[in-house]
C-alpha cells in the first residue's frame, strides 16, 4: 500500500511539473519552480536530439532527481528537500547525472549500466568544463558513503559510486566504454 501511495504522489508531482511547462501563463510561483541555476551556475540541457530538457523542482520524487520524457517532452525534475542540503557543486553533478539520460537516450532505452553511464557521463561532463577539480569529485564521497546504492535502478553502493566516479574523472577522452564494462 506504501508503494502505491508513493506511486500516486509522484504521478501528481509530475502532473504539476507538466502544468508548470505547459502553462503559457505561469504565476510567479510556477516560474521559481523552473530550474535556471544550480551551486551559483547556470544549468541548461539538451536532449540526444538536440532538444531542450525542461528542468523543474518538484517535491515527493523520493531521490535528488529524476529524468523523464513526458507528453513528447524531455525532462528533469529535482527534488529540492534532497538538492539544497548538498554542496553547490554536488548539486550540478546530480543535474548533470540527469542531464547524461537524456544525452545519452536512457529515458528511452534503460540498460543494466544506465546510472553508471550516467554517473560517468557527468563526471566527465564536468571535468571537461572545468566546472569539477579532482578534489570536487574526492569530497563527494562522504554525501555517498550511506548509500547502500540499488540493484534495481543500477545505483552502486556509495563507496563504490564514489570510487568510479574519480575513475572517470580520471581517463583521457575516449576510454568512455572501458569505465562501463569495467564494472558490469
Amino acid at each position: 500500500m506504501g508503494t502505491l501511495r508513493l506511486s500516486i504522489g509522484v504521478i501528481g508531482t509530475i502532473a504539476v511539473a507538466l502544468a508548470v511547462l505547459n502553462s503559457k501563463t505561469a504565476t510567479a510561483f510556477e516560474r521559481r519552480d523552473v530550474i535556471k541555476e544550480l551551486g551559483g551556475k547556470a544549468v541548461s540541457c539538451s536532449d540526444a536530439y538536440g532538444r531542450h530538457v525542461h528542468a523543474v523542482l518538484v517535491t515527493n520524487l523520493g531521490d535528488v532527481g529524476r529524468a523523464r520524457q513526458m507528453q513528447r517532452t524531455p525532462i528533469i525534475m529535482m527534488d529540492p528537500h534532497y538538492l539544497n542540503p548538498l554542496p553547490g557543486k554536488l548539486q550540478l553533478f546530480f543535474f548533470g547525472h540527469e542531464c547524461a539520460h537524456h544525452v545519452l537516450g536512457h529515458v528511452y532505452v534503460v540498460t543494466p549500466t544506465s546510472e553508471m553511464e550516467a554517473d560517468c557521463w557527468a563526471a566527465k561532463d564536468g571535468r571537461d568544463r572545468g566546472l569539477f577539480t579532482r578534489d570536487d569529485v574526492q569530497s563527494w564521497g562522504p554525501w555517498f558513503a550511506k548509500s547502500r546504492g540499488s540493484k534495481e535502478f543500477g545505483h552502486l553502493p556509495g563507496p563504490e559510486r564514489a570510487e568510479y566516479l574519480l575513475t572517470c574523472f580520471d581517463e583521457k577522452a575516449g576510454d568512455d566504454a572501458k569505465t562501463v564494462t569495467a564494472r558490469e
